[in-house]
């Protein structure tokens, strides 16, 4: 009967342990859901930590707990955005895995997704934040480097590592690679668009010839 009673604490204890554990995820997803929107509709300068609170509940003690403060809560948001991109880049509209028999299309279907995320109205917000430091907590900038463009290019060497012997040379460093090409696909058109020069954001046939001649670029090398 001890056993009896000893196993329906511990089932209870448990129990008690799963639901806080579920509590607690609920309550990130609501930070991080919240910090999105945020941001989305009013771009970094719109996410405080009174308005994230005041949509998703708990308290200033719950956000410095998981996140350490409001730059890590927006870096959590960032890193969200990121990991969505990065599995929704290796599949086609169709569902099928852009790995396929031939590189250049594959790879200029990768880098056509990834600028499109560069070029969202949020991503270019939290990137000008960045580079001019005005998230005002002085964290943001390395928040941003080590969560969302850390990943990013792990994911994408990740990719990359998948096409050495077969289009791509096998002694390729493919974490040098990816973080080379997150930046050669940025230049020119967001760039233009990044600093303001380029009035609305690029269709998506200006945007596709970006990544393609990214593509090119890289697989092909400019030497004669």
């Amino acid at each position: 009967m001890k056993d009896s009673m000893n196993k329906n604490v511990q089932d209870g204890l448990g129990q008690d342990d799963n639901s806080k554990h579920r509590a607690a995820a609920s309550r990130k997803a609501a930070f991080v859901r919240e910090t999105r929107a945020l941001i989305a509709s009013g771009g970094v300068e719109a996410v405080s930590l009174n308005e994230v609170l005041r949509l998703a509940g708990g308290s200033k003690a719950t956000v410095v707990k998981y996140y350490g403060n409001r730059a890590g809560l927006i870096a959590a948001a960032i890193e969200e955005s990121a990991r969505e991109l990065m599995q929704q880049l290796i599949l086609t509209p169709d569902g099928k895995n852009v790995i396929k028999s031939d590189i250049k299309q594959s790879l200029s279907t990768v880098l056509t997704g990834l600028l499109q995320f560069y070029l969202m109205p949020d991503s270019l917000s939290i990137y000008r934040a960045v580079i001019t430091a005005r998230d005002g907590s002085g964290n943001l900038a390395e928040s941003f480097y080590r969560t969302a463009q850390q990943f990013i290019v792990s994911e994408f060497a990740a990719y990359l590592n998948n096409w050495l012997g077969r289009g791509l040379r096998p002694d390729l460093d493919c974490m040098e690679a990816a973080s080379q090409l997150t930046h050669m696909v940025r230049a020119g058109l967001y760039e233009r668009v990044l600093l303001g020069i380029e009035p609305s954001i690029p269709n998506g046939n200006e945007i596709a010839k970006q990544a393609e001649k990214t593509a090119h670029l890289f697989l092909h090398g400019a030497a004669g």
